[in-house]
């Protein structure tokens, strides 16, 4: 298990009901902590190196506090997130209990991403700020499938949680990162446009985007991007969002009963048996006989 998640463990004397693969070094795991007759709050170590980001499974009345200080007090709603920097030390009560997914994001992953994007960091300064509970349909998006890849344990492909990763970290420096921390170093390079053509598919799997539509968002012209695109993924774009299509169908064939049907429709396929055939194609066996697999 992963240090931070050890350490978390140890402080509030309770093991994960699940954790992302540690292969990567963003990590994250599910909790599962009972409330009510406990009057101890909470406490989370310091992490001085660490960012948390939270999302709230199940909806809680209590009392929330940010290193010793009242931070939040009330009714707290289910798929609410909250950014906490590095630095800071978050504790909470509540009046039952509480399940929540966390993941744990050190700023050396942030640093590097910046560095793709074409920015320098000043290393005094925290990458991200810290928010209130909030509401972002796209980070509960990604934070979502992140928790089902730690439910399943990880059987998904790695370039599957490599994409939502990345896709996490763009979303957080884009978001809700901290302006003092970050200064223009060089140009934008191209792998950065394709980093961000390729979270502007994984956030929206149900779309077709066009070639013309992602080359706006990779700022360059089309025929760079298709060049651009093959060289940093090894893929074309229809490849490649087919690839993360498939995998989001995995998700959620091993994390929840959906029908066929509805699935193939959020994913963007024209009907059932057109999803059926796809997957075939890229696993080897039908979604049923995954299913069943997975059990």
């Amino acid at each position: 298990m992963n240090t931070t998640i050890e350490s978390i463990a140890a402080a509030w004397s309770m093991a994960p009901k699940s954790v992302l693969p540690t292969q990567s070094d963003i990590t994250g795991a599910r909790w599962h902590c009972a409330g009510g007759r406990r009057t101890q709050p909470y406490v989370a170590p310091l992490f001085q190196n660490v960012h948390v980001v939270s999302l709230l499974l199940r909806g809680f009345t209590g009392e929330c506090w940010l290193d010793g200080k009242t931070f939040y007090t009330g009714r707290v709603s289910a798929n609410r997130l909250r950014v906490t920097p590095a630095g800071h030390v978050p504790s909470w009560r509540a009046d039952g209990t509480v399940e929540m997914f966390h993941v744990y994001v050190p700023d050396s992953a942030l640093r590097r991403q910046l560095a793709v994007l074409g920015y320098c960091g000043d290393a005094s300064q925290n990458a991200l700020r810290q928010t209130k509970y909030m509401s972002d349909p796209l980070l509960k998006n990604v934070m979502h499938r992140l928790a089902v890849i730690a439910r399943v344990d990880g059987r998904l492909e790695e370039r599957y949680l490599q994409t939502l990763e990345d896709t996490l970290l763009l979303h957080l420096l884009i978001h809700y990162g901290s302006s003092a921390s970050v200064r223009v170093d060089s140009p934008v390079l191209p792998s950065a446009g394709v980093n961000l053509a390729i979270v502007a598919i994984s956030t929206d799997l149900g779309t077709h985007l066009p070639i013309s539509e992602l080359a706006k968002v990779a700022g360059m012209s089309a025929a760079q991007f298709n060049r651009n695109f093959q060289k940093v993924t090894g893929f074309t774009p229809h490849q490649y969002r087919l690839q993360l299509r498939i995998e989001a169908a995995k998700a959620k064939l091993a994390g929840r009963n959906e029908k066929l049907a509805t699935i193939a429709d959020e994913l963007g396929f024209t009907d059932q048996a057109h999803f059926t055939r796809t997957f075939r194609q890229f696993t080897g066996m039908s979604p049923g006989e995954f299913s069943t697999h997975c059990l």
